[in-house]
């Protein structure tokens, strides 16, 4: 990615928590627009990364270029006044931020609205669920027009109707910034994410943009057959002994394959014409899922 247009680059940077190496050379860069998802099992890095993203931690050595001009960032766990309402909470961040009169009373209705708190915004804090005080995070995050915006599982406490549109409107806020995003979540991270780094022990395993990402992985094929359950078991039995197949999972009729490259397509095909005791009704390429890849990932594979 050319310099011009990271704004986030991450090189080498180590970090341990006394011998706990929680960052071991972990390198990858963010756009300035789009949204980039970072990935990965508990224990991965991802809350150290951002950590050290953000200045909150020390590192021991490699560097973390960030070139925002203003940043916004919502924690997992929001920390909120509870004795403030909606408004005043939006009010004070805001002026904290150097928003002063209208600016910032427009900014404060436009952030509330757009997150769907309106109604709400002379309630205090104190009685929100945690969905209503992640949505009020991420306004106070946005009040100051952040051309970066960093989000610890932001949607981990809303129920689907608040993912639903929590998720919607970065697909909106990514169009004009930058946002980071760690999440567990791989359906969440596949319907916002223009990139992702998946993590595996401190380090990025793979970075790739989600376009990409899909043709790094083996190959997989659906195969529904006809015939006695007994039948199928022996047939997919045999396929997981090819040295083409590096995997076979039975689910009722269909077997899932994953083959090593397309050109080993044809030597599948020759198998199934040889099968006994089954038909095959259905051969079928089908899509790998972010969740194939990640595991793919994270397994080392």
């Amino acid at each position: 990615m050319n310099h011009d247009q990271t704004i986030i680059h991450f090189r080498e940077v180590k970090k341990s928590y006394g011998r706990v190496q929680a960052l071991d050379g972990l390198s990858f860069t963010a756009a300035k627009y789009g949204c980039l998802g970072l990935l990965g099992p508990n224990g991965a890095g991802k809350t150290t990364a951002i950590k050290c993203l953000l200045n909150l931690t020390h590192y021991e050595s490699g560097s973390v270029d960030v070139q925002a001009r203003r940043i916004g960032y919502v924690p997992q766990q929001p920390a909120l006044f509870p004795w403030m309402t909606a408004e005043e909470t939006l009010r004070f961040i805001g002026a904290e931020r150097g928003l002063r009169g209208k600016a910032l009373e427009d900014a404060i209705e436009y952030r509330l609205d757009q997150i769907g708190l309106l109604k709400a915004k002379r309630r205090r804090t104190g009685g929100f669920s945690g969905g209503m005080k992640q949505r009020l995070a991420l306004a106070a995050a946005l009040i100051h027009e952040p051309d970066l915006l960093v989000l610890d599982e932001p949607v981990s406490a809303l129920d689907p109707v608040g993912r639903h549109d929590v998720l919607a409107l970065l697909n909106v806020l990514k169009r004009d910034r930058a946002i980071v995003m760690s999440t567990h979540i791989l359906d969440d991270a596949e319907r916002v994410c223009d990139d992702v780094v998946i993590m595996r022990e401190g380090h990025a395993a793979l970075q790739q943009s989600m376009g990409q990402i899909r043709v790094t992985v083996n190959l997989r094929y659906d195969v529904e057959l006809l015939g006695e359950a007994a039948a199928i078991a022996a047939a997919g039995a045999l396929l997981q002994t090819q040295p083409y197949v590096s995997g076979c999972r039975q689910v009722g009729s269909v077997l899932a394959l994953t083959l090593h490259r397309l050109e080993e397509v044809p030597a599948l095909l020759h198998t199934l014409a040889s099968l006994e005791d089954v038909q095959v009704i259905r051969l079928e390429q089908s899509k790998p899922s972010l969740e194939d890849i990640f595991l793919q990932v994270v397994n080392g594979q």
